[in-house]
C-alpha cells in the first residue's frame, strides 16, 4: 500500500520531494514510470543544473535546449570540437539561448562566423558569468558591440573569462570604452588573448579611479609598459591579483610589494613566471610573505626545488659510500 501511495502522489507532492535530490538520481528517477517522469521533468527542478553540451557536426544537441524541462536553466557550456573553426553558431542558436533564463554561460571551441555582432553582444552582456574560450572567427564588429553595449550600463555581467581567443584584437576598440566597460566587473580574467597597450593602460588607470574590479588574472600578456605605479595602485585595489607571465619589470614587481606595508584591500598574491622577479629585493618579498594571506613567486618555488635537490645529492653520496665502508 505504501509503494502505491507513492506511485499516485500528485505531481506537485513528488515535485517537493524530489528536489531534495541530486541531478544524478534524478535522471534515475525518469525510468521508475510515466508518472514520476513527469513530476522528475519539473522545469524548477532542473533550473541549477550544470548542462555541458558537446557539440559534434551534424548532431541534435539544440533539440535539448528546446526542450520544456530546460526553460528555466541558469548554467550553460557549449564546447565545440578541437578545430573550433568546424562548430559554427548562427543567429538561431543564439536566439534559442537568448530565450533562456541562463545567467552563466561557457562557449568554447566554436565558430563566430554566421554570428551577427550585435546579437551576440545582447545575448552576452544579459548573462552574469561569461567564459570564451578558443573562440575563432570573430571580426572587430563583435568585439566593438559588445564593449559599447558593456560600457553603456545596460549588462548584467559580473565575471568575464577570456581564454585563448584567436583574433580578438581589443587594441583596435577606443580604449577608453574597454577600460570603463572592464571595471564595472567584479571578477576578470584574460589568458592569451590580445589587448592593445593604450586599452591596458586605460584599464588600469580606470582601476586607480573607480572600479567594481575584486579578483584579476592576467597570463600571457605583455604589462612592462604600464606605469609602475598605476600598476601597483591597480593591483592594491584587488583581493585577489594573479598576474603571471606578464614580463613584469623589476621596478613594477618592487612598487607593487612595498604597497604591501600599506593600507591594502589585497590578500592574494600570484606573480609567477615573471623572470625579474629574482631581481627584486628579497626582504621585500619576505615581508610579503608574511602579511599577504597568499604570495606565490618563482624564486620561492626554486629554492624549494634546490633543497630537494640537496636531500637528494646527500642520499646519493651516503649511497655510494656505503661502498667503501
Amino acid at each position: 500500500h505504501k509503494q502505491d501511495m507513492m506511485v499516485h502522489l500528485p505531481l506537485e507532492i513528488l515535485v517537493q520531494i524530489f528536489r531534495n535530490l541530486c541531478h544524478d538520481d534524478l535522471k534515475i528517477v525518469f525510468l521508475v514510470s510515466k508518472y514520476w517522469k513527469v513530476a522528475a521533468e519539473d522545469k524548477t527542478l532542473w533550473r541549477n543544473f550544470n548542462l555541458n553540451i558537446k557539440l559534434r557536426l551534424h548532431c541534435d544537441a539544440w533539440k535539448l535546449l528546446d526542450s520544456e524541462r530546460f526553460s528555466l536553466l541558469e548554467n550553460l557550456s557549449l564546447e565545440g570540437l578541437y578545430n573550433a573553426s568546424d562548430i559554427e553558431l548562427d543567429n538561431e542558436n543564439l536566439e534559442l539561448i537568448s530565450q533562456l533564463k541562463l545567467k552563466h554561460l561557457r562557449l568554447s571551441k566554436i565558430s563566430l562566423r554566421k554570428t551577427d555582432p550585435k546579437l551576440f553582444a545582447r545575448v552576452l552582456n544579459r548573462m552574469e558569468t561569461v567564459d570564451l574560450t578558443n573562440i575563432e572567427n570573430s571580426s572587430k564588429d563583435h568585439f566593438e558591440a559588445f564593449f559599447n553595449l558593456f560600457a553603456a550600463g545596460s549588462s548584467r555581467l559580473d565575471k568575464l573569462r577570456l581564454d585563448n581567443w584567436t583574433g580578438f584584437d581589443a587594441s583596435e576598440i577606443e580604449p577608453e570604452v574597454v577600460g570603463k566597460a572592464l571595471n564595472q566587473l567584479e571578477e576578470l580574467e584574460v589568458n592569451s588573448t590580445k589587448i592593445g597597450d593604450e586599452q591596458l593602460r586605460s584599464l588600469f588607470q580606470n582601476m586607480n579611479r573607480r572600479t567594481n574590479l575584486r579578483m584579476v588574472s592576467f597570463w600571457g600578456l605583455n604589462l612592462s609598459r604600464i606605469d609602475p605605479n598605476i600598476l601597483a595602485g591597480a593591483v592594491h585595489k584587488m583581493r585577489v591579483a594573479k598576474v603571471r607571465n606578464a614580463q613584469l619589470t623589476t621596478i613594477q614587481i618592487a612598487r607593487i610589494l612595498r604597497r604591501v606595508v600599506d593600507i591594502s584591500h589585497l590578500r592574494v598574491l600570484d606573480i609567477r613566471d615573471n623572470e625579474s622577479t629574482r631581481y627584486v629585493n628579497p626582504d621585500l618579498k619576505r615581508e610579503s610573505l608574511r602579511i599577504l594571506e597568499r604570495f606565490d613567486y618563482d624564486a620561492a618555488r626554486k629554492c624549494q626545488h634546490g633543497k630537494v635537490f640537496v636531500c637528494w645529492l646527500f642520499y646519493i653520496i651516503l649511497f655510494i659510500g656505503s661502498f667503501y665502508i
